[in-house]
């Protein structure tokens, strides 16, 4: 799962740093807004899994205070992933498309990590 992961976030930035510079690419945008919604969904999927085991506990700080009880945390989770999407359709607007690019493909990484770490605190023994 891990390597599926990484050739996946590899295979997505090396297509959309190619892309010419600081133009911004629709096609570019939305694969990218793809990628970022299932890595986020696969993420909030997991954490909110987790959260019905008694013994769970988010490691990360921020996210801990939103994981008690289910309607907080999905409005935290997409409230999150519309900023996320905001903050990168600006800077593209604004001519930085590359470091758009490189929030998003970071954010991609991050949540797809978050989810493979939440299912394997589920699956651990």
């Amino acid at each position: 799962m891990k390597l599926v992961c990484a050739i996946f976030v590899i295979l997505t930035a090396s297509w959309a740093w190619g892309q010419a510079p600081d133009a911004p690419n629709p096609s570019t945008e939305r694969a990218l807004i793809a990628a970022q919604a299932a890595s986020h969904a696969a993420d909030a999927f997991f954490t909110h899994w987790n959260m019905t085991c008694p013994v769970f506990r988010e490691h990360d700080p921020l996210v801990r205070p939103f994981t008690r009880n289910t309607p907080t945390f999905v409005a935290f989770s997409a409230a999150a992933f519309v900023g996320e999407v905001w903050i990168e359709h600006r800077m593209r607007c604004h001519g930085h498309a590359r470091l758009a690019n490189a929030l998003a493909l970071a954010s991609i990484g991050v949540h797809a990590g978050g989810a493979i770490t939440s299912n394997l605190w589920r699956t651990a023994p």
